[in-house]
């Protein structure tokens, strides 16, 4: 289901570069009056200045630099706080659980294995929901190569 909203974006790029690339506005006055000098539509193709449409892409663990690391942890702590409602539970504790649930995907375990190696680090953790979202948080942001995107 979520191909849906990629191929539209696909198709909306392709249209609107369809179109950019046969017609675009000129501003060329002729003379002073304010219709005279308002933009046309010309067949001259000029370049489309647009922002970068390639998502930023995390490294996989491994390739990450200490600055990326860093700042890999600090996002999952911010996104376990906001996205995971979950005891008080000390940062260095959850980052050590992230780690362990990546170390379990590496070895080729299932996303099911490694919510139970949080699960099992994080007793303190009521709801089934807390490793999951604690796991997917990981996966996404301290060991990229193993989301699903």
């Amino acid at each position: 289901m979520k191909r849906k909203p990629l191929l539209a974006a696909i198709a909306i790029t392709l249209l609107l570069g369809g179109c950019a690339s046969s017609m675009s506005l000129k501003a060329e006055p002729t003379d002073s009056s304010p219709i005279a000098s308002a933009p046309r539509i010309t067949t001259a193709a000029e370049p489309i200045k647009s922002a970068d449409p390639t998502p930023a892409v995390i490294p996989a663990r491994a390739e990450m630099t200490a600055l990326e690391r860093g700042t890999a942890e600090s996002v999952f702590l911010s996104s376990v706080a906001t996205e995971v409602s979950i005891p008080d539970i000390a940062e260095e504790r959850l980052i050590a659980a992230g780690d362990a649930a990546c170390d379990s995907m590496d070895r080729g375990d299932s996303s099911r294995a490694a919510y139970i190696v949080v699960a099992g680090l994080l007793p303190e953790l009521s709801e089934l929901e807390q490793p999951i979202g604690i796991t997917v948080m990981a996966k996404t942001l301290l060991c990229s190569e193993h989301a699903e995107y």
